[in-house]
C-alpha cells in the first residue's frame, strides 16, 4: 500500500476549495468541515508545499471569468467584450484585466493567435517532413 502524501483532512480541504471539484470559498469549506477558516488556509498551505501542481486554486469569480473567455474556441473576437464581462460581475474593467492577467500568467488562458505563413521559416520545416 502506498504511503499518503497528504492527510485526509488536507484532501478534504483541497476537494472542497479546488476549482476542479466543489470550488467553495474558504469560509464555506470551513463550515462544511466544522473547523475555522484559518485552519482551512493552513491545510491548503500544507498541501501546496506537498503538491504544488494542484495550485493555484481559482476563486469562484476567476472560474466564471475563465469560462466566459473559454466559450469560443476560435479567437478573442468571438468572446464577450471586457466591458460586458465586467458589467456581468459588477466589477471594473481594471479588476477584470487583473483577473485575466492572473489567468494568463498561470496558463489557464492562452492567447490564441493565428501564425502567419513565413516561407523562410516554414519551407524548411515542410521540406524536413517530406
Amino acid at each position: 500500500m502506498e504511503e499518503r502524501i497528504i492527510t485526509e483532512q488536507e484532501e478534504c480541504a483541497i476537494r472542497l476549495c479546488h476549482h476542479e471539484h466543489d470550488g467553495y470559498p474558504v469560509d464555506d469549506a470551513a463550515r462544511v468541515m466544522g473547523i475555522t477558516p484559518a485552519k482551512v488556509k493552513a491545510l491548503l498551505r500544507s498541501v501546496k508545499r506537498k503538491a504544488p501542481q494542484l495550485f493555484p486554486i481559482l476563486t469562484p469569480r476567476q472560474r466564471v471569468i475563465l469560462d466566459s473567455y473559454s466559450q469560443c474556441p476560435c479567437s478573442n473576437h468571438c468572446s464577450p467584450s471586457r466591458a460586458a464581462i465586467a458589467a456581468t460581475f459588477g466589477i471594473t474593467v481594471a479588476v477584470l484585466a487583473k483577473e485575466v492577467a492572473f489567468l494568463r500568467r498561470h496558463k489557464f488562458l492562452v492567447n490564441q493567435t493565428t501564425e502567419q505563413f513565413d516561407p523562410v521559416v516554414h519551407d524548411g520545416m515542410i521540406k524536413e517532413v517530406f
